[in-house]
């Protein structure tokens, strides 16, 4: 909430400086407004606005890993100071927008991109990696030890709050995550810059990531709040899982037609290549339209109409014993970092995702390298 809170103060703070030049420029009393000066100081933090959701839908994942699997942080002093690193750094994210301006210099935004704003991308990293090791571990405590992936197995995935946090994990690391270091990156950023490249990898991450934590969030605190059990439970379970598909379909086909050159904000006009990967983004919004329905849908008649869960026991993820004993195991003196478990799991998926990023991080750099003729 801290992190969030310094954020969004310094984000609105320089959205709202400069509305003062621009006022009195459209009232006559200054004559001209520098583009460059608006767009640098309107930049310059203005991108940190989408880190207070990211603040806010990180602790999402902390909490639903504590109300599902009683989990607890590997070590809370390196989660903290992840979200320092935000505060820090984050709204060096910004220089992306100014890559291809004449605004600040070369040597301004090579710093930026490639080492200053990697602090930030590590914050994120230590999140990733974190939470799904801190599930690992509480599943591992409680005895399901087989294999790599036996404690994955073994997870809750009838449970919307676990899909949701899940494929938020996998949505926000594995596609906005590593698009949105490529996107950053100064040289490839001139090929990437205002195509539907950049559309693609924000719905991966806030219309993916960030959405996707609170709908899972939403299954434990109505029941929570409201005392009202959540009706047409498979569609509930299916939720996730249909809003999640259709994301990714979605910001698949923007990337992909990006990479074929279509425009962002502009009407498109036969891209060549492009349209079936605009016909997979067009799909991708109905099944995800589809997704948001079944959750507005079913939550609004909970709010409203649900059956009352007061004094009662309930199966399934609104079970309030069960998260009773999944946070009473938070407030024990267990600690994941000593207790001699080992996530390993976590570290193979860890490194899949680090094989991923380099293929995908490489493949730009090549088709960099096809545009971009060195004679």
């Amino acid at each position: 909430a801290i992190t969030a809170a310094i954020i969004a103060t310094f984000t609105i703070a320089a959205g709202a400086i400069i509305l003062i030049p621009t006022f009195l420029w459209s009232v006559g009393l200054v004559s001209h407004i520098d583009s460059l000066m608006y767009r640098t100081v309107w930049w310059g933090f203005g991108h940190s606005s989408q880190q207070i959701n990211v603040a806010a839908h990180v602790s999402v994942w902390y909490a639903i890993a504590a109300i599902v699997f009683g989990a607890k942080p590997m070590s809370e002093k390196v989660s903290r100071m992840a979200f320092v690193l935000y505060i820090l750094f984050i709204n060096l994210a910004s220089a992306h927008h100014l890559l291809v301006d004449p605004g600040v210099s070369a040597e301004w935004k090579m710093w930026n991109t490639s080492y200053a704003l990697y602090l930030a991308v590590l914050a994120s990293m230590i999140h990733g990696f974190t939470v799904p090791a801190s599930i690992e571990l509480a599943m591992r405590k409680k005895g399901y030890n087989e294999g790599l992936f036996g404690w994955l197995k073994a997870a809750p995935w009838g449970d919307p709050g676990f899909a949701a946090l899940i494929l938020s994990l996998f949505i926000f690391g594995f596609g906005g995550g590593v698009t949105g270091v490529t996107l950053g990156t100064h040289q490839i950023n001139i090929i990437a810059h205002n195509t539907l490249r950049i559309p693609g990898h924000f719905h991966m991450t806030v219309a993916g990531g960030t959405t996707l934590a609170f709908m899972g969030l939403a299954y434990y605190v109505v029941p929570l709040i409201f005392r009202r059990e959540y009706p047409f439970k498979k569609l509930c379970r299916w939720q996730p899982y249909v809003f999640g598909l259709g994301i990714s379909l979605m910001a698949i086909g923007m990337v992909a037609s990006g990479m074929h050159g279509a425009p962002r904000r502009t009407p498109l006009s036969g891209v060549e290549g492009a349209g079936p990967w605009l016909a997979l983004l067009g799909i991708g919004g109905l099944v995800t339209f589809t997704g948001v329905m079944m959750f507005v849908l079913t939550t609004v008649i909970a709010v409203f109409f649900g059956k009352s869960n007061k004094g009662q026991a309930i199966e399934g993820w609104q079970d309030m014993e069960k998260m009773k004993a999944n946070l009473a195991l938070i407030t024990s003196d267990w600690q994941p970092g000593k207790s001699g478990l080992k996530a390993k799991g976590t570290v193979a998926l860890v490194l899949m995702f680090l094989a991923w990023f380099a293929v995908y991080y490489f493949a730009n750099w090549k088709a960099l390298a096809d545009v971009w003729h060195v004679r």
